[in-house]
């Protein structure tokens, strides 16, 4: 399965979840994330259970604070 990461093309060797493409991306322990797929932004409680589709577009962000 292929699918976009930030701009990225990713292969996959089956289909996977936001949850399971967050631990492999190693960033699953980060708090203030976003995911949008397709440009509809995933509430976090539906990660464990949205399941990627072949050539979606996915965009991680982590909220950021400054000054």
């Amino acid at each position: 399965m292929t699918i976009l990461v930030n701009n990225q093309t990713i292969e996959y060797p089956e289909s996977l979840t936001i949850a399971a493409l967050l631990e492999d991306q190693l960033v699953q322990h980060l708090k203030g994330l976003a995911i949008a797929v397709n440009d509809v932004v995933i509430p976090k409680s539906d990660w464990a259970k949205t399941v990627f589709q072949q050539n979606d577009s996915i965009t991680i962000i982590r909220a950021s604070q400054g000054g």
